[in-house]
């Protein structure tokens, strides 16, 4: 079963995803990370992934994304977290750095939805 949860709070918003990251649901999770970064005004997003059993390569290409916006990634299972830390070495962070500037999101491009690139139906 997969399942998405928030938890608000003035300065930051968490999506706890739950099931596996695959096929049409890393589609809706596209959808509801948008709609969520678009609407929220905390200074920070973070997807929990710790409820996540499987993430395939489209769940990958997703979370790459997310990340490269400003959104901060957590797990718990040891190969998610060495997913996490493989898209953050990607991206050239270390995650044991603070940012040194406040990360971009699509409030601050304009943007309300990924690339067509990424190759995602949103």
């Amino acid at each position: 079963m997969n399942k998405i949860t928030f938890r608000k709070n003035p300065s930051s918003t968490t999506l706890r995803l739950k099931g596996k990251l695959s096929g049409l649901w890393v589609d809706e999770v596209a959808r509801t990370w948008c709609g969520v970064v678009t609407r929220s005004a905390a200074k920070s997003v973070t997807v929990d992934l710790a409820d996540v059993s499987f993430i395939d390569s489209e769940g990958i290409r997703l979370l790459r994304w997310v990340f490269q916006q400003g959104t901060h990634l957590r797990a718990s299972r040891f190969m998610t977290q060495y997913i996490i830390d493989h898209i953050a070495q990607e991206a050239g962070r270390s995650r044991n750095t603070k940012p040194s500037a406040a990360p971009a999101t699509f409030r601050d491009s304009g943007r309300t939805q990924p690339s067509p690139a990424l190759g995602l139906a949103t």
